[in-house]
């Protein structure tokens, strides 16, 4: 630690494996408010140590433990090491694991956003999305459209913006500070080629100016990974059945 903290970082050893660690990861490991987040955990706990354990003391397990609330559970790794790099042992600890959130996981049917078209019109749309409604629509240049809401690729733009910027505003209530005016813009550009239509979702990201370079950074990294932008840059398929009425 002392060498971290004064040269920045260095190459250590944990549990057979070399690792480079930096003074950054070590400070922000040191800044984590866990007995805080355990304690406003809502949701079942898994515990697992092993008595062979040589990194990582048992003490540090049983704190967890007894900071977390009910329903928790405490599981033993006999023979296991640190890393689970032993024979059989990352099989055997997916089994327990597999066993024990079998009791609180559920199958819930994929939620389904349904749209319909209101009348008297060609293009205004109702949608219904969970507890929620919200209009589409074309702008009144189109003709027979009134411009009663968000056109399909805007409401696709805004599902960009809004997952980056919930994605970012998560990270940095857990990294303990405020993103502030932070805000995110996308635009949408279609350009056809040979091989057919190739979109771009061009995405600025505004950063507040009182945050610092570090905290910037970690931004722009998590902002690639919210759910919709994973989404759009994966294989999306699109499987059309068809319903009577009603159905």
């Amino acid at each position: 630690m002392e060498t971290i903290r004064e040269q920045g970082h260095a190459t250590v050893n944990i549990g057979g494996k070399t690792l480079e660690l930096g003074r950054t990861f070590i400070e922000d490991i040191c800044g984590q408010r866990q007995r805080d987040r355990l304690r406003d955990l809502r949701v079942p706990l898994l515990v697992m140590h092993s008595p062979e354990d040589e990194v990582v003391n048992i003490g540090n397990a049983q704190s967890i433990y007894r900071a977390a609330h009910q329903p928790k559970s405490f599981i033993s790794l006999d023979g296991a090491d640190h890393l689970l790099v032993g024979a059989g042992q990352a099989a055997y600890a997916a089994d327990v694991i597999a066993a024990w959130a079998g009791r609180y996981i559920t199958d819930h049917p994929a939620t389904a956003a349904v749209a319909a078209p209101a009348p008297g019109s060609d293009f205004t749309t109702e949608i219904r999305a969970g507890r929620h409604t919200i209009f589409a629509d074309e702008p009144t240049t189109v003709a027979g459209a009134a411009d009663l809401g968000p056109n399909p690729f805007d409401l696709l733009k805004a599902s960009l913006v809004a997952c980056t910027s919930m994605t970012m505003g998560m990270y940095a209530r857990r990294k303990g500070f405020d993103q502030g005016t932070t805000r995110v813009e996308v635009e949408l550009e279609q350009r056809r080629w040979e091989e057919g239509l190739f979109t771009t979702l061009h995405r600025v990201i505004h950063f507040d100016p009182a945050l610092s370079e570090e905290q910037r950074a970690g931004l722009l990294r998590i902002a690639d990974k919210c759910p919709v932008h994973r989404l759009l840059e994966g294989t999306v398929s699109i499987e059309t059945t068809t319903a009577a009425t009603g159905e």
